[in-house]
């Protein structure tokens, strides 16, 4: 468990960027705001599998660091936190035993034992393999589990850690901060609002997604002009013309946002911002996206599908194309994800692994989907429920009185569905809709299906 070892801050939350060793204990101490994304989404996803309230407060600890430490005050995202400190690597976050007994006073064996705190430190310069002296805190075992053999209440251990937390938290922020770069970078910005939008859906709160809503507002207003969108924003200035992971990351944002909040704006910004990508990136020959518009001086303009540490533009561009051409009912959205994957499909065949996001795209394009809509002026309630579970092979469209005129347009499939004083849901599976119900469990049966 990553939540357990030293690649998480136990102090200030968030991750580090990734373990040095096997055992999770010794991050490389820099933090990136995709992985604070990606992590959000995974422990998002595992609590509506479980319902474990564990994986929900990670995903809450995550989402409270990158609020307090990596947001702009226009609401837009910072991209990173260095891993030095006063010319040291991981000085910030790490203590020495004498520190901890000073602060904490009470309880410090406790504190100690629990968190493994070592006189001679457990933090390994990583060149020389020396201990330092000084700490990383981080546990060996569940809390629960630690409670257990402690014969200690669960709730009161529990506390405990919130208020050393606190304490230690508090003292750490008088020490000098590893460097912040405070470069908005719109791909990952599109990351950490579709994370922040599944977040909110799964958690039902508003908060969250309103977090999400800021910052695509802002992209929206100030960093997509003159249908281009730009790749960085810094000191109010807009730099660099978007590359295909811009546009692809930020539609998969819009997208889930849709999802969340049903307002048609960022399904019909969706749509356009996926026209323009086909426009400027796309391969109509052989197939598939183009890094960048700009680059018609090189001798080969570079492609990418390998997904690593974040997925390809390629991948995720299959990925929103397939979604909206279910919301839509365009099919030429759906040619052009499954062309896309064609194009790359020998890379696919060879090395599965490294293409995750291209494999959850042909789950979706292999298996049942279905295409669920909303219709009526009292659907909220309906759209929060169906958002809290775990559906992945599904889509939600919201048809109201505000939405109508522009969904219609954008989905015309949706034009015989009348907006009646309550709710119909249609569950649709290749754009043939069942009779509409009221019965929420019934519908979510037909999805599953």
């Amino acid at each position: 468990n990553i939540r357990l070892g030293g690649v998480f801050d136990h102090i200030g939350f968030g991750f580090h960027r990734y373990s040095t060793d096997r055992e999770w204990l010794l991050p490389h101490f820099e933090k990136m705001l995709y992985d604070q994304a990606f992590l959000t989404m995974v422990y998002t996803e595992i609590y509506q599998i479980t319902k474990k309230d564990f994986y929900k407060e990670v995903a809450y600890e995550i989402i409270e660091y990158v609020v307090r430490d990596m947001t702009s005050k226009e609401g837009v995202f910072f991209s990173a936190e260095d891993a030095d400190s006063e010319g040291e690597e991981g000085k910030f976050y790490t203590w020495t035993l004498q520190e901890i007994k000073d602060i904490l006073k009470e309880d410090v064996d406790f504190f100690i034992k629990i968190f493994n705190i070592k006189e001679e430190g457990n933090f390994f310069e990583e060149a020389t393999g020396h201990l330092t002296g000084r700490n990383i805190v981080y546990l060996k075992k569940p809390l629960q589990d630690i409670a257990n053999e402690l014969n200690t209440d669960y709730k009161i251990l529990k506390e405990k850690v919130i208020k050393w937390r606190e304490k230690l938290f508090s003292e750490r922020k008088k020490r000098v901060h590893p460097l912040k770069d405070d470069k908005v970078i719109i791909d990952w910005n599109g990351l950490m609002i579709a994370a922040l939008a599944k977040a909110g859906k799964a958690f039902d709160d508003e908060n969250l997604i309103n977090y999400g809503k800021k910052a695509a507002d802002f992209i929206l207003k100030n960093i997509f002009k003159d249908d281009k969108l730009y790749h960085l924003y810094k000191d109010g200035e807009v730099k660099i013309e978007g590359f295909l992971d811009d546009y692809a990351f930020f539609t998969f944002g819009l997208i889930e946002l849709y999802e969340a909040t049903g307002d048609i704006k960022y399904l019909d910004y969706a749509k356009r911002l996926t026209d323009l990508m086909v426009k400027y990136f796309y391969d109509f020959e052989n197939y598939g996206f183009y890094l960048s518009c700009n680059d018609k001086d090189l001798i080969v303009r570079p492609k990418e599908i390998f997904d690593g540490a974040i997925p390809s533009g390629n991948s995720v561009a299959a990925y929103n194309l397939y979604k909206l051409s279910l919301m839509t009912g365009n099919t030429n959205y759906e040619k052009l994800c499954i062309d896309t994957l064609k194009a790359f499909a020998e890379d696919l065949k060879k090395m599965p692994s490294y293409h995750s996001m291209s494999l959850i795209v042909l789950t979706l394009i292999c298996y049942s989907t279905s295409e669920v809509v909303l219709a009526g002026k009292i659907c909220m309630d309906k759209l929060k429920d169906i958002n809290k579970m775990f559906l992945p092979n599904k889509i939600v469209i919201l048809k109201d009185e505000k939405s109508k005129d522009k969904l219609e347009k954008i989905a015309p499939y949706t034009v015989s569905m009348e907006i009646k004083e309550d709710c119909d849901i249609y569950v649709c599976k290749n754009f043939s809709c069942n009779l509409p119900t009221k019965d929420l469990e019934f519908a979510i049966k037909l999805i599953s299906r």
